[in-house]
């Protein structure tokens, strides 16, 4: 049975078995992230970090600038869309109307805990990053230093995009079981595991990712080790 869903008029609140066990991964996931990345930030050379810095610091300042009124919200709306395409549901009307806009789509039994994830894709889905990463090989090749400050750029503009919208005005936050401040916490976890595995690779290469690696798979033997302390004797 196809049911219809709209992200800007609807009452029921929304989450799931599914969006709760991604919170509880990605809250570790996000601390893990941000303690490897300061690991190997600490011991990168100056230069790759302020080409890092003045990347990010140069793309939120183009998206706060160039990137306003319709087309942040064609591209808001164009994620939720974009999520929900890849989950299996049918698009039913994409609306613009001044600085709003609407996305409605029909869902299944099926799909529907993937509603949450759909609700929230603008403030976490790192469309314009992947972009950034499928160019990066080529501009890398003829220039590094270029190319770590373009993709740095490309995800300080999405950063930005991201995170304005995150008030608590909107009902894509309030929407959730739990409410604004239990999605802002998944987008702050989802942002910062996604941040953090960017500059691992900018900054560390595939030494950084091995690194953060480590780290979650020695994580994962403390949780095993403390279940088994707890619940075998």
């Amino acid at each position: 049975m196809l049911l219809r869903w709209s992200l800007r008029k609807r009452k029921v609140k929304i989450g799931g078995v599914a969006f709760f066990f991604s919170y509880v991964f990605s809250l570790p996931l996000a601390l893990i992230g941000l303690s490897t990345a300061h690991q190997v930030i600490s011991t990168a050379d100056s230069f790759t970090l302020w080409l890092l810095l003045a990347g990010l610091l140069l793309g939120w300042w183009f998206g706060y600038t160039l990137l306003r009124g319709q087309i942040s919200v064609l591209i808001h709306e164009y994620k939720h869309a974009l999520l929900a395409l890849l989950v299996g549901n049918k698009w039913k009307k994409l609306k613009l109307k001044g600085m709003s806009g609407s996305f409605q789509y029909s869902y299944t039994q099926d799909t529907a805990e993937y509603n949450a994830f759909i609700s929230l894709a603008p403030y976490f889905l790192p469309v314009i990053t992947f972009i950034g990463l499928l160019l990066y090989p080529i501009l890398h090749h003829a220039n590094t230093e270029g190319a770590l400050l373009f993709l740095a750029a490309i995800h300080g503009t999405e950063l930005y995009l991201q995170l304005k919208d995150a008030t608590p005005i909107q009902t894509d936050l309030t929407g959730i079981k739990g409410g604004y401040f239990v999605a802002l916490g998944y987008i702050f976890a989802a942002n910062a595991c996604i941040t953090s595995l960017l500059i691992l690779w900018l900054v560390g290469g595939n030494d950084g990712l091995q690194i953060f690696g480590q780290e979650l798979y020695q994580c994962g033997l403390l949780v095993v080790a403390t279940v088994r302390a707890i619940f075998i004797p």
